[in-house]
C-alpha cells in the first residue's frame, strides 16, 4: 500500500462505507482494549504467561526442523535448530521461574522466605515486561 492510498482510505467516510458501517466491531474494539486495560492497570503482578509462549515456540522450533530435513520441499539449509531450541527452552525456563516467583508473590504458595512484597512485586512486573535480568 502506497502512502497516497492510505491517506485515501483513512478518513470516517471510507471507514464507514467499508470497513465498519455500523460501528459494531469499533465498539467491540475499544470495550477489549478497555477491559484489558483495566485488568492490567489492576494487576499486582502482570498476568502474562511468557512459560506457554517459551513451548509454542519450541513446537514451532520442531515443526520447522521437520521440514527442513534434506529431501523435504522447502529444506532450511543453514538454520542453527540447535541454537533455536537452546534459545527458545531458555525463553520458556525464565519464564516458568517468572511464573512460580509470582505464585509465591501472590501467596499460593508459601516461599522460603518472607520478601519485601511491594518491590519484589515492582521487580516481577519489570522482568515480565523485560525479560528476567542476564547473569
Amino acid at each position: 500500500m502506497t502512502a497516497a492510498t492510505t491517506r485515501r482510505n483513512d478518513n470516517p467516510t471510507w471507514f464507514k462505507k467499508y470497513i465498519d458501517p455500523q460501528f459494531k466491531y469499533s465498539v467491540l474494539a475499544s470495550q477489549l482494549t478497555g477491559v484489558a486495560l483495566l485488568r492490567l492497570a489492576d494487576a499486582e503482578l502482570l498476568p502474562l504467561d511468557y512459560e506457554v509462549y517459551g513451548r509454542q515456540i519450541l513446537e514451532y522450533v520442531d515443526e520447522n526442523r521437520e521440514a527442513g530435513k534434506p529431501g523435504v520441499a522447502g529444506r532450511f539449509e543453514d538454520v542453527d535448530f540447535a541454537g533455536l531450541k537452546a534459545a527458545a527452552e531458555a525463553v520458556r525456563a525464565g519464564r516458568a521461574n517468572l511464573r512460580s516467583t509470582g505464585e509465591t508473590l501472590l501467596g499460593r504458595r508459601i516461599g522460603p522466605r518472607q520478601m519485601n512484597t511491594a518491590d519484589a512485586m515492582a521487580r516481577q512486573n519489570h522482568a515480565l515486561h523485560h525479560g528476567p535480568a542476564r547473569p
